[in-house]
C-alpha cells in the first residue's frame, strides 16, 4: 500500500500540463497506430512518434481508433488528447496507472479505465496494467500501458 500512496503523490504541485507517467517501466518510445474504417475501406498506419496519419475530422461515415502504446511520452499523449478535445485531467488520469477502474462521462466523450491483466507461464507470475479508453461519436482512442499486444487484439 506504501508504494501506491507514493506513485500516486508524484503530481502534486505541478501543473496540469505536467503530464509524467507513473507506471515502472515506460516504453521507451511511444507508438501510434491510427485505424480509420469508411464504406470505402480500412486504412492503418503507425507511427513512432510525430502525430497519427489519420485524423478524426474524416467523413461521417468514418470510424477512426486511434491505439496509444507506451505512455512515458508526455507529447503524444498531449497530441492525440487535443484531436478529441480530451481535458487536461483526463490525460493526468492517462498517465497516473495508479487509477482504479472507471467510466466517466464527458460531455462529447466517455472515458473508461480498467485493468489488463497477463499471466507469464515462463515465471508463472500475473502482471497488471493499466489501459484508458476515450470513446466518442465515430471515434476510439486506447491508451496503453505497455507495448505489448493485449489478448484478443489482433488487429494491433
Amino acid at each position: 500500500m506504501r508504494k501506491r500512496l507514493k506513485t500516486m503523490s508524484r503530481q502534486a504541485g505541478k501543473p496540469l500540463d505536467a503530464l509524467e507517467y507513473t507506471g515502472d517501466a515506460p516504453v521507451a518510445q511511444t507508438t501510434v497506430t491510427t485505424l480509420a474504417y469508411s464504406p470505402e475501406g480500412a486504412m492503418s498506419s503507425t507511427r513512432l512518434g510525430g502525430e497519427p496519419a489519420v485524423t478524426p475530422q474524416g467523413g461521417p461515415d468514418e470510424k477512426v481508433w486511434i491505439d496509444v502504446a507506451g505512455l512515458g511520452q508526455a507529447e503524444e499523449i498531449r497530441r492525440v488528447g487535443a484531436l478529441f478535445g480530451v481535458h487536461p485531467l483526463i490525460l493526468e488520469d492517462i498517465v497516473q496507472v495508479g487509477q482504479r477502474p472507471k467510466l466517466e462521462d464527458m460531455d462529447d466523450y466517455r472515458f473508461m479505465v480498467a485493468k489488463a491483466w497477463r499471466y507469464e507461464a515462463g515465471s508463472a507470475e500475473l502482471s497488471e496494467s493499466q489501459v484508458s479508453f476515450i470513446l466518442g461519436k465515430n471515434m476510439l482512442a486506447t491508451f496503453r500501458e505497455s507495448g505489448r499486444q493485449l489478448a484478443g487484439a489482433g488487429a494491433l
